[in-house]
């Protein structure tokens, strides 16, 4: 009896244990069954996830393929326009420099024009030494500065000299660019077209002419005249010459004066 009893016990202790068992189990797979849900569902959610950055990543490049693509049409036409300005502004310079020349070209004609015109309209003074025979006793010369130009000369003035020197030595001590002892700058004066002026009656004695022909003595004449032309032109006139003399039986026979190479004859 007590080993029914015993027994009994004992299948009810294995019948507790499989049942624990049996539960212990359930609820493992149980366990199994929601971790491999809950798998599934964060393998749904980062395959959705993963999805939609796909999907933004491919507009993005879908964007940026065709944002580069307007971005180098605009460029090839920028470069397109800016070579057609550039030629263009080629042409044109082109043009301008062509315009510019022929407008050069015609103001050196209308330069040359005026010049030629101004030459031949300006006053001009030009010096005339006039001799005059004061026989027996020798000559007289007269500075005459005429107007060969055709029209007026202003402020006219001036000065002229002519002396006898013992010796070429005398001849060197002379600065032929200052005033000499006795003569007077002229007061300013207006000398009209064609019109003159005259500076002095210089007096060579027939004893100088002779010195000056055997080269014993010179006789020298020098001056000096500044003017205005009717343009404004400020006009200088520095002279120096000699004079020369041949004998031709039964006369002493005067020449023309010859200029000396010094810098004492310059026109400006």
């Amino acid at each position: 009896m007590e080993e029914a009893e015993d027994i009994a016990a004992l299948v009810a202790s294995v019948d507790r244990v499989v049942a624990e068992q049996q539960a212990n189990r359930d609820q493992r797979e149980r366990h199994a069954i929601h971790r491999a849900k809950r798998e599934r569902i964060t393998v749904v959610i980062v395959g959705i996830v993963a999805a939609v950055a796909l999907g933004a990543i491919t507009v993005s490049y879908q964007e940026t393929r065709s944002f580069l693509r307007e971005a180098r049409f605009a460029a090839a036409e920028q470069h397109t326009d800016t070579l057609a300005a550039l030629a263009k502004t080629d042409a044109q310079i082109a043009a301008l420099k062509e315009q510019t020349d022929t407008l050069r070209g015609q103001l050196a004609e209308m330069k040359t024009a005026s010049a030629i015109w101004r030459s031949e309209f300006t006053g001009v003074m030009q010096l005339d030494n006039v001799r005059a025979n004061n026989s027996p006793s020798g000559w007289l010369i007269t500075s005459k500065w005429n107007n060969i130009g055709k029209t007026d000369v202003l402020n006219f003035k001036g000065w002229n000299h002519l002396q006898y020197f013992p010796s070429v030595e005398e001849v060197k001590k002379v600065d032929f660019l200052k005033v000499p002892k006795g003569e007077n700058i002229s007061e300013p004066q207006t000398i009209p077209a064609s019109d003159y002026v005259t500076y002095g009656n210089y007096q060579v004695t027939m004893a100088q002419a002779w010195e000056d022909m055997y080269g014993k003595g010179a006789i020298i004449s020098w001056g000096y005249i500044e003017y205005d032309d009717i343009f404004g032109v400020h006009h200088t006139v520095q002279h120096c010459e000699s004079w020369n003399f041949q004998y031709e039986p039964p006369a002493i026979n005067m020449g023309l004066p010859q200029p000396l190479s010094l810098n004492c004859n310059r026109r400006t």
